[in-house]
């Protein structure tokens, strides 16, 4: 039995129990960690929509986070949706320098297969569309350069049904949750049979 790490912001712990009820099964044998926190991004303080937490001054929440946790198989990675509303700079949350931001991720994730999903550009809000766009182009380019990252065409998927999101045009609907977990389900028993 493997153990599968769940990392990303409030989309992954909403599909948290998807995956792990999709992958704990007989027939697949594995289970799942979850990592993720809700309004997370990839350099982030770990604060949390204006509440305490240890370090408000800190961008390194994932490298703490992970470092703590057991070794996974293989990580998932939902990150982005955050990151999207703004630019930021290269060392806080926003879409600037993202491929960086990539780069600072992949590198604690370490040398297992991870799976990491683009957003669903046409059905965020308005305002998080450009960030996105920017987004998906640095995970698209990052596998040049990560060999053991699996970028997974989401927005592909989820484009064309508008019903897997939220009226707040940023959480995953029941429906889209569902198809969320069977993309990337599929997607890392290619990796982590």
């Amino acid at each position: 039995m493997s153990l599968i790490g769940l990392v990303g912001d409030s989309n992954m712990v909403r599909c948290s129990r998807g995956f792990a009820g999709s992958l704990t099964t007989d027939a697949v044998g594995h289970t799942t960690m979850v990592a993720a926190t809700g309004g997370s991004c990839v350099r982030w303080s770990g604060c949390v929509f204006g509440k305490g937490c240890a370090d408000p001054t800190s961008n390194d929440f994932w490298r703490r986070r992970l470092s703590a946790l057991p070794k996974p198989a293989a990580w998932v990675c939902g990150l982005g949706v955050n990151d999207a509303p703004f630019p930021g700079t290269a060392t806080s949350c926003g879409y600037s320098w993202y491929a960086a931001k990539v780069d600072y991720m992949m590198g604690l994730f370490g040398s297992v297969p991870v799976i990491w999903t683009n957003l669903p550009v046409g059905l965020l809000r308005a305002d998080y569309r450009t960030g996105a766009t920017s987004i998906n182009t640095a995970l698209f380019n990052a596998p040049a350069r990560w060999p053991n990252l699996r970028f997974v065409q989401w927005r592909t998927v989820a484009e064309p049904h508008p019903d897997y999101i939220d009226p707040d045009g940023v959480h995953l609907s029941d429906a889209g949750q569902a198809a969320y977990v069977n993309l990337v389900v599929a997607e890392l028993l290619k990796v982590v049979p």
